[in-house]
């Protein structure tokens, strides 16, 4: 076992990393000295997975950052490292992340409080339709182009308001025709409108809302047969608990024209 320390020691606040023999992280934690870095191999060691994971490697290392001026500097640091790495397939950290989210690593144009999602499965056909509780989802894919009416773009760089994104979530979709099978057979009809943005290997969920499925047919509509669809307002965009989540690649396909802006899955 090796230590390496890029500071003498302090009563300060370090951020240490533990690595297998081959330079893959396995754990990264925090504490007040470097000799917090070794309480994991010794009698009081209190992650019994790491413990018994350094216990069966020939060999690994321990790294030192620090130090840090405050704890709330270090748990940042320890965070950040801790999302990045979560998320890297060959990488099997033993430990969560307990500090401020924000310094976790998160796609752009997810809020603060979703960025944990990233690392989840992404999401297939079957997953949004369970959102719309077994019925069909409305899925519509949103662009940073701003429209003439005042509505503006959904940049995942620089994201709106949720207001404002969800007023361009709602409208305007040419679903005239769609609506007219609806009015046939309310069955079926979607109980979920979920908004896209991004490359088609890259989409995430930037806002969910449920559909408001006592608002009569036919919804309000203008010129083109464009629809407005009826929600019931949700402050955070988060039907279903999945704003913020990737969408598999290949699930949803959208067109050039108007008519293929959106999916019914």
């Amino acid at each position: 076992m090796s230590i390496k320390s890029r500071r003498a020691e302090t009563p300060e606040q370090f951020v240490y990393l533990y690595r297998d023999k081959n330079g893959i992280p396995l754990y990264i934690g925090r504490g007040k000295s470097t000799a917090r870095s070794l309480s994991h191999t010794g009698p009081h060691a209190h992650n019994d997975q790491l413990t018994e994971t350094l216990r069966n490697l020939k060999d690994f290392s321990i790294e030192i950052a620090g130090p840090f001026g405050d704890e709330e500097t270090a748990a940042l640091v320890e965070g950040a490292l801790i999302s990045a790495f979560q998320r890297t397939p060959c990488v099997k950290i033993r430990n969560e992340i307990n500090g401020p989210s924000i310094a976790n690593f998160r796609p752009i144009g997810v809020p603060q409080e979703f960025s944990s999602r990233a690392s989840e499965a992404p999401l297939g056909a079957d997953d949004l339709r369970r959102v719309s509780g077994g019925k069909t989802a409305l899925v519509v894919i949103v662009k940073d182009k701003a429209f003439a009416d005042g509505r503006v773009g959904v940049d995942l760089a620089n994201p709106p308001t949720d207001a404002e994104i969800q007023e361009r979530i709602d409208r305007w979709w040419q679903l005239r025709g769609k609506m007219e099978q609806w009015q046939g057979n309310s069955a079926l009809a979607p109980s979920a409108l979920i908004a896209v943005s991004g490359t088609p290997k890259h989409r995430i969920v930037v806002g969910s809302l449920e559909i408001d499925r006592r608002a009569t047919f036919p919804w309000e509509t203008k010129k083109g047969g464009l629809c407005r669809v009826p929600v019931v307002d949700h402050s955070k965009l988060d039907f279903g608990g999945i704003r913020g989540r990737r969408v598999s690649s290949g699930v949803l396909q959208f067109g050039g024209v108007r008519s293929q802006f959106f999916n019914i899955v």
